[in-house]
């Protein structure tokens, strides 16, 4: 009893300590979630909830006011958490559809270049090759002067 200053009222008796430590992560949690944005985003994995509990439970309570209370606070804090999930989970689809984004734009610039080089090439092998209409009449040409020279 001389290590911690104890609170007492007619509800419950709890050691200063813990009163402060509850209202420390309380406070702590409601400034969290205002500058949600602002902070970097830590991992799930990060977050432990264990301890809160475990001090929680060696509260004796005694009216069900009280345990609305708390319980309201440790919801609020699952609601972080949940925030949280869901936080790192926006994130991992978000480069997801950032990285299809990518390919796929790659692929749109990949055919088209692709179809420039068809075009590069049909042009290319048609300069050596004259039309067909050309050749024909080439043919034509060379027939007659054929036939005219065996009439001579």
């Amino acid at each position: 009893m001389s290590d911690s200053v104890t609170y007492r009222s007619k509800y419950l008796e709890v050691p200063q300590e813990l009163r402060s430590r509850i209202v420390n992560i309380y406070t702590a949690s409601t400034k969290y979630r205002r500058k949600a944005k602002e902070m970097e985003i830590p991992l799930v994995e990060e977050i432990e909830y264990k301890g809160i509990s475990n001090e929680l439970e060696m509260v004796g309570m005694r009216t069900d006011e009280v345990k609305c209370k708390v319980q309201e606070k440790l919801t609020h804090l699952e609601d972080i958490r949940d925030y949280v999930k869901e936080v790192c989970l926006k994130e991992t689809e978000q480069r997801k559809a950032y990285i299809s984004d990518i390919i796929k734009t790659e692929m749109r610039s990949a055919e088209e270049n692709l179809a420039m080089l068809e075009e590069r090439m049909r042009a290319l092998i048609e300069r050596n090759k004259p039309n067909v209409l050309q050749s024909i009449q080439l043919a034509i040409n060379k027939l007659s002067q054929k036939i005219e020279n065996i009439q001579i």
